[in-house]
């Protein structure tokens, strides 16, 4: 499975993890990654299979338990918006995307190239 980890969860108050280790999270099933579609493409989008949620998941939601097998760093440009709106937009193509062996959420290394860290992709085994 896939997982989409949003780095402001992680510098709010997410929990630090690493490869070859447990989680236990709360998953949406139907993440928000059209706007990554852009910025990784449409292919890779369209892989991810959940979206890790501390803040909006609902009291009683249950949690996934699993092993994290691989860590993603993902990190792009923007550019302003056409329509001068305060939104920036990713521009398309400029996505970084590292094998990291932990996740904090920070990657230093997109800001020292002139990009914005988003998050992490994750691939993991869900415990049954």
């Amino acid at each position: 499975m896939l997982v989409w980890v949003e780095a402001w969860q992680m510098q709010c108050c997410g929990k630090k993890f690493r490869a070859g280790r447990d989680v236990t999270w709360n998953l949406h099933e139907h993440p928000d990654v059209d706007w990554l579609v852009p910025a990784i493409g449409k292919e890779l989008a369209a892989q991810v299979d959940r979206q890790e949620d501390h803040h909006d998941a609902p009291d009683g939601a249950p949690v996934t338990s699993a092993t994290v097998r691989r860590i993603r760093a993902m990190s792009i440009k923007y550019a302003p918006s056409p329509d001068d709106s305060e939104v920036p937009i990713p521009i398309p193509g400029s996505a970084r995307i590292v094998d990291v062996g932990k996740a904090d959420g920070w990657y230093p290394e997109a800001e020292r190239r002139g990009l914005s860290f988003e998050g992490y992709l994750v691939d993991i085994d869900v415990h049954h």
